[in-house]
């Protein structure tokens, strides 16, 4: 009895602490524009400088953070109508925030404890300044339905909305769905080849000016140790590439292959069976309602989950599509690391996170480094005959469902 009753005062006194977790005090961070409106975040501890980005974000682009967070609440489609219903749809075909939960514990207290602070910036602007809000039901939003979103994010951009577009459309061609024809650049130049002797980073990402694709610029200071100058996307916590005091890297979109298709090969007659290793297995099914404007009542659509991933049909057949973008949530924590990173040795030991899923990086420092790497989650992928990883792969066998990636090591780098 005596035992019980300490585990129930246990909980309790938990549950309570969780509660009553500090708030931040916004009297305790300093936003300065310089003369071109950049924002410099001053404030004694990380998570307090995260607060104050997500504010002066907020400030000069608000609505591209909620874009954001509206696939989360499965309000896209109510704000942008047919088009913006993808989104929702994708979110939940995904299982972003199944992911999230999964992988929760695998984020360091220090990462969340800054996206607590930048989750109270985002929802204390968003109390302030009711009138800006887009759509009823976006906020408050949590750290981690702001950490799902960034899954979709990354996902979208590694190339599954094209993978969608193509498996709706009927249209899935023989060839890898990274490929792209837009291009950023990025150069780095050592000391000894500069006429001051001080090493050269040029960071040139190709990006629309507006909207939640623009690159927000930014500066933040904290006493903990974190001083980075650079730009974020829409609901970056931290500087995505830019430069510290020791350091600066850029980032280039590249074509790594990072994603198959694959064609179920379904039952005859029982519908959403399909073969596997020589048995029938049945497709998992979620009924999703998505909200569209213009439309009085909730639209259903079907979300289905293979062994290999989420799962669309077209008039042709049955496709799954993985990526390992979807399968980690530690993007933004792997960035927020690059940000405090001191040199080179600490820089190469974030990158071998592997949390983040894509991205050329290009890399110099003040001492005597330059570098390159051809990042991303490639997976390892066995040499089967019969089997052309460049076009549609056969869905019926375990063996064409990798479960690892190429370790950092392995990755084309100089």
């Amino acid at each position: 009895m005596i035992a019980m009753r300490l585990l129930i005062l246990l909980i309790i006194i938990t549950g309570f602490s969780v509660c009553l977790r500090a708030q931040i005090n916004p009297e305790k961070v300093t936003i300065v524009r310089d003369s071109f409106g950049v924002p410099h975040i001053f404030a004694a501890t990380d998570p307090e400088v995260s607060y104050g980005l997500a504010w002066a974000h907020a400030e000069d682009d608000f609505k591209s953070l909620q874009e954001l967070i509206w696939p989360v609440k499965g309000l896209t489609g109510k704000v942008a109508g047919k088009a913006g219903a993808a989104a929702d749809y994708a979110y939940r075909l995904f299982r972003c925030r199944e992911v999230t939960e999964e992988r929760w514990h695998l984020l360091s207290p220090a990462f969340v404890k800054l996206i607590e602070g930048y989750i109270q910036g985002i929802n204390d602007y968003a109390k302030a300044n009711p009138g800006e809000v887009v759509a009823k039901g976006t906020f408050p939003i949590s750290a981690k339905e702001y950490v799902s979103a960034s899954v979709l994010a990354l996902t979208v951009f590694n190339g599954a909305d094209r993978a969608l577009a193509q498996i709706f459309n009927n249209t899935i061609p023989e060839a890898d769905f990274a490929a792209t024809e837009k291009g950023s650049n990025a150069f780095s130049i050592h000391g000894n080849k500069t006429t001051t002797g001080e090493a050269m980073l040029v960071v040139n990402a190709h990006q629309p000016n507006t909207g939640s694709q623009a690159f927000y610029e930014a500066h933040v200071h904290s006493d903990e140790g974190w001083n980075a100058l650079g730009g974020l996307l829409a609901g970056g916590p931290c500087i995505l590439h830019g430069v510290n005091e020791h350091l600066g890297w850029a980032h280039t979109v590249n074509l790594v292959d990072r994603l198959d298709v694959y064609q179920l090969k379904m039952h005859p007659r029982k519908k959403n069976w399909y073969a596997y290793d020589g048995k029938w297995k049945k497709l998992e099914s979620t009924k999703v309602k998505l909200k569209i404007r213009g439309i009085p009542v909730k639209i259903g659509r079907k979300a289905y989950w293979s062994a290999y991933g989420a799962t669309m049909r077209n008039k042709t057949g049955v496709y799954s599509i993985r990526l390992g973008a979807n399968m980690r949530i530690g993007a933004l924590e792997q960035w927020y690391y690059m940000n405090k990173a001191r040199n080179f040795t600490e820089f190469y030991n974030v990158l071998k996170r592997q949390e983040l899923s894509m991205f050329n990086i290009m890399y110099a420092d003040k001492y005597d480094t330059i570098f390159y790497i051809n990042n991303g989650l490639i997976p390892e992928r066995k040499n089967i005959p019969g089997v052309n990883w460049k076009s549609t792969v056969p869905g019926n066998t375990e063996s064409t469902r990798w479960t690892t990636f190429r370790p950092t090591e392995a990755l084309v780098q100089y």
